[in-house]
């Protein structure tokens, strides 16, 4: 193939030069049979040479189209070598090479999915094993609680109590995470009204946000049933208004509304909140993330990364706009069929 590109390319130089004698030719003669004859050739050399040009052409795609099945076998399970390997050619030695790429690119892969995995499950052991003695702890701090309700250590009691919660808190997000992430939890889509799904996620964070008098105002919703997970859909919108209520002031306003589309379905959660720096907001959803005005409140960035998660795994998104001291709008679309 190569050498006939080659021997194409050089017709094609002969016949340009010849073109180029052949119209000297023509002006430096008043011959009108010399002429006659220039002109014949010419045409016949611009006919050979567009049939030169397009055969050349058909060979250098033929060889694209070649290198492009010999990556595309690379990519794919039972790779075929297209070109022959031991030819002393560059279409065999590219093939050759992209082999060797395709096989230490696998390797890494491999080795990058069993690292996340061994990860995971280190940290779903971890948060499992520490179900049990939490449960012990929690369960003896609150019998000494009852026995020093009236003592000068009530007060010490109440604070580990709270400690204790952040830790099964913690505990519960972790295994969450570690069997979202394993693909121990499915997903169950199965059509359920999308209404139901946002008051049950109210009604979780209501009383949290009693305790800081903030009030969720539910604008009037559509009857729309969509296919998702209720629960785990659910789980999501509680942790962005878990979210909203801890970086909000008292006394301030939390709306949900629903918007529909004709491809998705619009959830969003608007607060009164401090608002989030513009660099920071690529990183919310990043895994124990933690802004740099968030360190004395309650919380270890786990919420909103497992919010999104549940949200991409049922093929929807979410989208943020907020500005500093203004408040932020978290939008979950959520695909309608």
């Amino acid at each position: 193939m190569k050498t006939r590109i080659r021997i194409g390319i050089l017709i094609v130089c002969i016949l340009i030069i010849y073109l180029g004698l052949d119209v000297y030719l023509m002006f430096m003669t008043q011959d009108e049979a010399i002429i006659k004859g220039v002109v014949v050739g010419q045409i016949m050399s611009l006919i050979a040479g567009g049939g030169i040009v397009i055969l050349v052409k058909r060979e250098v795609t033929t060889l694209l189209c070649k290198l492009s099945q010999s990556l595309e076998n690379m990519m794919g399970e039972h790779p075929e070598e297209v070109f022959q390997p031991l030819k002393d050619e560059l279409p065999s030695k590219i093939q050759v090479q992209m082999n060797r790429l395709g096989k230490i690119l696998q390797t890494h892969n491999q080795q990058v999915t069993l690292e996340k995995e061994q990860i995971q499950e280190m940290i779903g052991d971890i948060a499992h094993q520490l179900k049990t003695p939490l449960a012990n702890v929690s369960l003896y701090t609150e019998l000494l609680s009852i026995q020093a309700e009236q003592g000068p250590d009530r007060e010490l009691y109440e604070d580990l109590q709270g400690e204790v919660e952040k830790l099964k808190f913690l505990t519960e997000e972790f295994i969450k995470m570690s069997r979202l992430e394993s693909g121990v939890i499915k997903l169950n889509l199965k059509p359920c009204q999308l209404s139901d799904t946002c008051l049950q996620a109210i009604k979780q964070v209501y009383m949290k946000a009693k305790a800081k008098h903030i009030d969720i105002v539910c604008e009037p919703m559509p009857n729309l049933e969509i296919f998702h997970d209720s629960k785990w859909t659910g789980e999501a919108l509680n942790n962005i208004l878990d979210n909203a209520i801890k970086y909000s002031d008292e006394k301030s306003i939390i709306t949900l509304c629903v918007i529909p589309y004709e491809v998705f379905v619009r959830v969003d959660i608007k607060d009164q909140g401090y608002g989030i720096d513009e660099e920071e907001m690529n990183a919310i959803f990043r895994r124990f993330f933690r802004g740099e005005e968030a360190s004395d409140i309650e919380g270890v960035g786990i919420g909103l990364y497992l919010a999104r998660k549940i949200i991409m795994d049922q093929g929807g998104y979410i989208k943020v706009s907020s500005k500093k001291g203004e408040g932020s709008i978290f939008s979950v679309f959520l695909p309608m069929k």
